[in-house]
């Protein structure tokens, strides 16, 4: 049984990305009921661009019985990387929300992906929730923790896609091994702060991200202070092309939020998921 949310939001917002998600929307949508039935008011916000399987057809069948779900569709437009395409995604679910006569208090980012997949735990998200005063964005911890793409944290601020091959793996294992020390360090139950993190599931709070954007573009200057900026150039860990080379859209989203309005990200060492293993 789900307890009450005994907390200042009675409201919020869930925006899913899906493309050729057919074979994991019948989990996806239980997760967002759940979630859903959490709060007083939940608008439900689907970014959809047509792909080559049934999940057009599957989330018309779901909003004709959701009153506050609604398929935000895409542009049409082809980016060259994935990565553009799911920003572009999320900035429309961020610009309906701002369209809202009644504005939510938080929104929920969340992939139609195999990261929803294994047994929801909604009863963690209510217990985070109810400790709000501790975060501005919140995610989860999961093992093994696969989004390294998203994370940045400590000494490990660049995004991998731009360290060079013979580094890259010494880099990666670095990050993990630290990320998971950090972990025990600050205990089950308790918070990491960090730049950025997603890992599937995140929850905002809507004052101080809904004037945010999702952005693909490397940005080093957002989680790097010129010191350490040329501190990893100098040995030449970046790779030579690496302002051809989009990169995380969670990380600009973070970053920006973190430096404009000091948000604290938090990463939750709660598993909201049923680890795979």
């Amino acid at each position: 049984m789900i307890p009450n949310i005994r907390i200042m939001f009675d409201s919020c917002a869930i925006c899913v990305c899906v493309y050729n998600s057919e074979r994991f929307l019948p989990k996806t949508l239980k997760v967002i009921d759940t979630t859903a039935g959490l709060f007083k008011r939940c608008h439900i916000f689907f970014a959809f661009d047509n792909g080559q399987d049934k999940s057009g057809e599957i989330l018309e069948e779901y909003v004709k019985g959701e009153p506050l779900a609604q398929i935000i569709p895409g542009s049409g437009r082809v980016h060259i990387s994935r990565v553009a395409n799911i920003a572009e995604a999320r900035n429309n679910c961020l610009t309906a929300i701002r369209q809202l006569s009644d504005v939510p208090l938080i929104f929920i980012m969340l992939d139609a992906n195999y990261s929803v997949q294994t047994d929801y735990r909604p009863n963690i998200l209510v217990r985070h929730l109810e400790n709000a005063d501790e975060w501005d964005a919140l995610t989860f911890n999961r093992k093994p923790y696969y989004d390294l793409w998203a994370l940045s944290f400590g000494y490990h601020k660049l995004s991998l896609w731009h360290i060079k091959d013979g580094m890259k793996e010494c880099y990666e294992k670095a990050m993990v091994d630290t990320f998971e020390s950090e972990m025990k360090r600050v205990g089950k139950g308790n918070y990491l702060c960090v730049d950025s993190a997603f890992c599937g599931f995140g929850v905002y709070k809507t004052s101080v991200f809904i004037d945010g954007k999702y952005d693909v573009t490397w940005n080093p200057e957002l989680l790097l202070s010129s010191n350490q900026a040329k501190c990893y150039m100098k040995p030449g860990i970046i790779r030579e092309d690496y302002a051809c080379i989009h990169d995380c859209e969670h990380r600009n989203f973070h970053g920006e939020a973190k430096q404009l309005r000091n948000a604290k990200i938090m990463i939750a060492n709660d598993q909201l998921f049923k680890p795979d293993v």
